[in-house]
């Protein structure tokens, strides 16, 4: 019989996270986050510690900080929630580490070398710009808004890896036949609200984003916030369609179209998400009656 925790299990998904990590970016949170439920603290601390650093060695530093900055956030989302707090804590506290960790990293080299951050910044995202042209000429590209929404970029890539990691955990469990997830967390998924705040946050950086008032800080600062208020309402918005589909039996096909629509209309989601502050769409599903089970 083969045993759900077993090294063999252990190696592949450490591989997975190892092959995802240089080849897709975030999905590499997938397996890292199954190997961190199943297999404890300690062996994820050590081991994707230890394959970032090969990637150190092996001079490819990108993904040696990639696979860092993963690894503290699925570590540090796993021990908030082991307390007891919820997604939008864990995720929150994982998401401010992460930052905190990109911030002193950042720090440091710009001490090392010299540079200056802007310069930087710039001479990457002329270098993102020129290579998505070469896939898509017809694409234009403000190499200085991009700049100016680095910030919001990298929070939303960190919101994203955690996502996915949270929502595919299950699926790719059922691969390595090893534990899955508790149904709680995908209720608690299901359950994910923002705080009230930030319906007046998202305003405010409307306002400071798109009003002229003139003040070019002002602005980059709301472009920034309003920009991760949308990535944050469209997982708001997710969670209420997800709801929808277990209140009235939304059956396996009709979910995978759904999802590549949600996906499709983004913005769509979002604004879902934004307006169930006043509507509350998923207390009135639960007022509703349940929906008679589909004949075989």
């Amino acid at each position: 019989m083969v045993q759900a925790k077993s090294p063999a299990k252990f190696i592949g998904l450490l591989a997975l996270a190892a092959v995802l990590a240089p080849t897709t970016g975030i999905l590499a949170a997938i397996p890292m986050r199954v190997l961190r439920r199943v297999f404890g603290r300690a062996p994820f601390w050590i081991a994707f510690l230890a394959l970032s650093a090969a990637f150190f060695i092996g001079h490819a530093p990108d993904k040696g900080v990639l696979v860092l900055l993963l690894t503290v956030l699925t570590g540090v989302y796993a021990e908030v929630e082991a307390h007891g707090e919820g997604v939008f804590v864990s995720g929150l506290t994982a998401v401010c580490s992460s930052l905190g960790l990109t911030a002193v990293a950042a720090t440091l080299w710009l001490m090392r070398s010299g540079s200056s951050l802007i310069a930087e910044t710039k001479a990457y995202t002329a270098q993102m710009v020129a290579e998505m042209a070469q896939v898509n000429p017809d694409v234009q590209i403000d190499t200085d808004t991009l700049v100016r929404t680095m910030p919001s970029a990298i929070v939303i890539t960190l919101v994203l890896a955690l996502a996915i990691g949270l929502i595919w955990d299950r699926v790719v469990a059922v691969l390595f036949r090893v534990p899955r997830a508790p149904l709680s967390v995908s209720d608690s998924l299901r359950a994910f609200v923002l705080p009230d705040i930030f319906v007046w946050l998202t305003t405010a950086s409307i306002f400071a984003a798109y009003y002229k008032h003139g003040n070019a800080l002002a602005e980059t600062i709301g472009l920034n916030v309003f920009y991760t208020m949308i990535a944050l309402y469209f997982f708001q918005g997710v969670a209420v369609i997800g709801q929808g589909f277990r209140t009235f039996k939304v059956g396996p096909v009709w979910q995978t179209i759904w999802a590549v629509m949600m996906v499709l209309q983004f913005y769509a989601v979002a604004f879902v998400g934004f307006v169930d502050f006043w509507v509350d769409f998923r207390t009135r599903f639960q007022r509703r009656p349940a929906a008679p089970e589909p004949r075989a």
